[in-house]
């Protein structure tokens, strides 16, 4: 009745809706209260989205609840039925969306002072001015200096640091270095989206090579064709290209005549970790092969660089071993080593036990997908919703609307918030009017959890 007044009101009447919501809500628990003695078989709620009663009270309950003592943490996962402990989520809980900070997470003079060269600050500034820059930044400067002195580098900074021109200028260094104007620097990137980044570049000529072969550079913001005479002959700095395009004989037998004429100066590779067995090559498995064979084309003596908006310790082991790096390279972390995004899939409580879970003949509850999202999240944002503390901020997507309505009403009735006006929880679904959606919008400071179908609710 409920969901059919919702779909039969005006969306601008929200307090009307909230006033239905609560009435309905009083009637269900006139409803359930009538008995003396719980059922032992699941019933269903007069209203969907409501926990089932079970043996001693009902399994969520809580502030906002009608029901007996809420059922306890081991209940829930004793047996690890709602496929994690409490433990574990714990600790998933804990790290989330932290970022570890430290005096030695900068890349500063003072911390690498002992990689400063005067004859090498002289020739960047030079190249600095050539192309019309501002000022470098405290990291290009040091990397730029790492390079120059021919060490390989591995670098992990954040996105913004500068990486893509610091390898631009890399290649401008290393062609006065090794005193080969007609050098350049071959760069490996996993997107297209990076290549057309560096070939559009202003300050460095660069040319870019695509997955099947083909050359191109960029001149009046028009994409032209780039022969191999033109490689040879210097007119480009940089080569960018994916892993993969080595797999075409025409674009090895060029980089073969580039090594014997010893003009690859430098190789670099951008987003390295992607690269890693673990990691991209589990799907372009020609990624790494292809990387591998990266440094047989440089120079003697030609550095190496990595970078990397995020590596862990492990990608870092492995990229040199990959990269076949005889020495300990440089490493220039801005911050930690650590991947943005941990992943933990776990298994999901069967569909036939219902969002809420089940209570069998025998008396045994069986946990739903409630409780497995209660011991992930919801517990610990209920708490500190009702402590006035801050909550760590949450985007749950749903395949359908249908959980998400279950879990949303749950929190209504846990927090006693119904409101988008006020609450600190909020549903995005493709039936949102366009009133609400704007309420949401002006005070999405506010939200800190996010109930959605909608996949661009990933930027909220």
């Amino acid at each position: 009745e409920y969901y059919d007044y919702v779909e039969s009101v005006d969306t601008n009447e929200e307090d009307e809706v909230d006033k239905k919501y609560h009435e309905m809500s009083d009637l269900e628990s006139m409803v359930l209260n009538t008995e003396n003695q719980l059922p032992s078989q699941p019933t269903k709620p007069a209203l969907s989205g409501y926990p089932q009663p079970r043996k001693g009270g009902w399994p969520y309950a809580g502030p906002g609840l009608k029901g007996g003592a809420p059922m306890s943490e081991m209940d829930l996962n004793d047996d690890c039925s709602v496929g994690i402990t409490t433990r574990e989520a714990g600790e998933n809980y804990r790290v989330a969306g932290t970022r570890v900070e430290s005096e030695e997470s900068s890349i500063t003079w003072s911390k690498f002072g002992h990689l400063f060269n005067q004859d090498l600050k002289k020739l960047i500034d030079n190249i600095v001015a050539e192309i019309q820059f501002i000022k470098l930044t405290e990291f290009q400067e040091i990397f730029l200096h790492s390079i120059g002195s021919l060490k390989d580098v591995f670098a992990v900074v954040n996105t913004g640091a500068g990486k893509t021109l610091a390898t631009g200028i890399a290649a401008l260094l290393l062609r006065k270095v090794f005193n080969e104007p007609s050098g350049l620097i071959i760069v490996f990137v996993p997107l297209t989206g990076i290549l057309e980044e560096m070939v559009q570049s202003e300050k460095v000529s660069t040319a870019a090579i695509t997955m099947n072969g083909k050359m191109y550079g960029i001149k009046d913001e028009v994409r032209v064709t780039v022969t191999d005479e033109d490689i040879l002959a210097g007119k480009f700095a940089r080569l960018v290209m994916h892993p993969e395009a080595l797999k075409n004989s025409n674009v090895e037998k060029l980089l073969l005549q580039l090594k014997q004429q010893k003009k690859v100066l430098g190789s670099f590779v951008d987003e390295f970790h992607v690269m890693q067995p673990n990691h991209w090559a589990s799907f372009r498995p020609g990624m790494e092969e292809q990387t591998a064979r990266l440094r047989v084309f440089l120079r003697k003596g030609g550095p190496t660089g990595a970078l990397s908006a995020t590596a862990t310790k492990a990608d870092l082991d492995t990229a040199v071993q990959t990269l076949g790096l005889r020495g300990e390279p440089v490493l220039l972390a801005e911050s930690p080593l650590q991947s943005h995004y941990k992943f933990v899939k776990l298994r999901r409580p069967s569909d036939n036990y219902g969002f809420e879970g089940y209570l069998d003949q025998k008396e045994t509850f069986h946990p739903g997908l409630l409780d497995q999202l209660r011991v992930i999240y919801i517990n610990e944002y209920v708490r500190c919703i009702m402590s006035e503390e801050e909550p760590k901020h949450a985007v749950i997507f749903f395949r359908t609307e249908n959980q998400l309505i279950l879990l949303l009403n749950y929190l209504r009735e846990t927090l006693g918030v119904s409101n988008a006006r006020s609450a600190p929880f909020v549903s995005l679904v493709a039936s949102t009017p366009p009133v609400t959606e704007m309420v949401i919008s002006k005070r999405k400071g506010s939200i800190s959890l996010y109930l959605t179908t909608q996949k661009n609710a990933h930027g909220c």
